[in-house]
């Protein structure tokens, strides 16, 4: 094998790394991102559920937590 053969295949294989490590990086981003989506729609799921109360209960319990920490 000639000294450019060496060459171009040492640089093709540096091509294929280099992509294979870009490709690995948009996965941990995406797997990232998803995580964070999900966590967003569980607090949402959450704030939606203790929303769900009529105010004044709602104020009630807020008394009643603070007479209980005093």
């Amino acid at each position: 094998m000639s000294h450019n053969e060496t060459e171009l295949k040492a640089a093709k294989q540096a091509r294929a790394a280099h992509a294979r490590t870009r490709i690995a990086a948009a996965k941990v981003k995406r797997d990232k991102l998803k995580a964070a989506k999900q966590a967003r729609a569980a607090h949402a799921r959450s704030a939606k559920k203790t929303s769900q109360h009529p105010p004044s209960v709602v104020s009630s319990r807020l008394t009643e937590d603070a007479d209980a920490k005093a």
